[in-house]
């Protein structure tokens, strides 16, 4: 999929290929992990490279789809941007954007991670603007304050949606990096940066009261703990608040990472009794 992706910067105009190379290389732009995807190249100006282009972004376990505006005859102006969610940036004025998005407000075509570093701007604005949103549905406002106030729970590993845009919304997601300690398996001495586990919990229907959570591993973490698919996580009952959800769900990993370390154990004394036992001389037949 990579390979596709660098094949795609071979119709790119040349000014904009560099800028684009660090944005296909991330593989983590928030809470998500993923590659952003390019595609829908074209010319403003009909060249054969193309200086407009479309950016599919993880968020929440799905994708927001930035289009991305660039000048080939003006090289030095920074890009424009229309993004799927009509809402977002809908009433900014030029200064407020201007602190919110530095990189974009002084673009620096001549830095590579000129374009990397404004959409990690606006992904942040984003994700403010989903928090807002949140204000507005009384269960939601409380799930995310109880999250944030909670010493075990920093900011930057929660992200949130409300769906659909544009209207009422009657589906709200929330992705959570939580943290997994494996210091207690032998073979790992500390966390890895690909050992990552995500709790996404759905919240719909009347006063939020339909919950659906889904954990997902990383590949690294799948190898010790098993898939995700074949787990039975515990149920989420509507009448329990999210942080101690996840609480819940911490102890469950933790508890099978227990689990993997007393098998792990209960082998290494098998081998060490079948060892001993062994014959100190050969017998001959």
């Amino acid at each position: 999929m990579l390979n596709q992706q660098y094949a795609i910067l071979t119709v790119i105009d040349s000014y904009i290929e560099p800028l684009l190379i660090p944005v296909i290389s991330s593989d983590k732009l928030g809470v998500c992990c993923g590659t952003i995807q390019i595609d829908s190249v074209s010319s403003s100006c009909g060249k054969a490279q193309g200086d407009r282009f479309k950016l599919t972004i993880p968020y929440v376990k799905q994708n927001l789809t930035w289009n991305v505006f660039f000048d080939s005859q003006c090289p030095e102006m920074g890009p424009d941007f229309i993004f799927n969610d009509n809402t977002f940036l809908a009433d900014m004025d030029i200064d407020t954007l201007s602190t919110k998005v530095p990189s974009l407000a002084k673009w620096n075509p001549n830095d590579h991670n000129a374009l990397l570093n404004v959409l990690v701007e606006l992904l942040a604005c984003y994700k403010q603007h989903q928090i807002q949103l949140l204000q507005k549905q009384t269960r939601l406002q409380i799930e995310y304050h109880m999250l944030m106030e909670s010493t075990e729970m920093k900011q930057e590993n929660v992200e949130m949606i409300l769906l659909p845009f544009s209207s009422k919304p009657t589906e709200a997601k929330f992705l959570i990096n939580l943290t997994v300690d494996l210091s207690k398996l032998q073979t790992r001495t500390c966390n890895s940066e690909t050992d990552t586990a995500m709790l996404l919990v759905v919240f719909s229907g009347t006063d939020w009261n339909r919950i659906i959570p889904q954990l997902y591993f990383s590949k690294s973490l799948e190898e010790i703990l098993g898939r995700t698919d074949t787990l039975s996580i515990p149920p989420f009952p509507p009448d329990q608040y999210l942080l101690n959800y996840v609480q819940r769900i911490k102890k469950y990993i933790s508890d099978k990472i227990n689990s993997v370390v007393q098998k792990l154990e209960r082998k290494r004394e098998y081998l060490a009794a079948f060892v001993s036992l062994k014959p100190s001389t050969r017998i001959s037949l």
